[in-house]
């Protein structure tokens, strides 16, 4: 879990200087429940995996794409 957490705040460090991340099968596992989260419309599970993930969401609003 913290090890998530560390590449997390390198992929946000990172971001200005990078691609945006897009979930797909080898994306970060942390990228493609969000997704999935949003396309349940599932608030709360999304909430909970941000609060568990320690990631704010208007850090990494910017960098995360779901399927284009």
């Amino acid at each position: 879990m913290r090890l998530m957490s560390i590449a997390l705040a390198a992929l946000i460090g990172l971001g200005g200087m990078s691609v945006p991340v897009t979930a797909s099968a080898e994306a970060d596992p942390l990228v493609a429940s969000l997704c999935d989260y949003v396309k349940a419309n599932d608030k709360n599970r999304l909430r909970k995996k941000l609060k568990e993930s320690r990631v704010k969401l208007r850090q990494v609003y910017s960098g995360i794409s779901c399927d284009g």
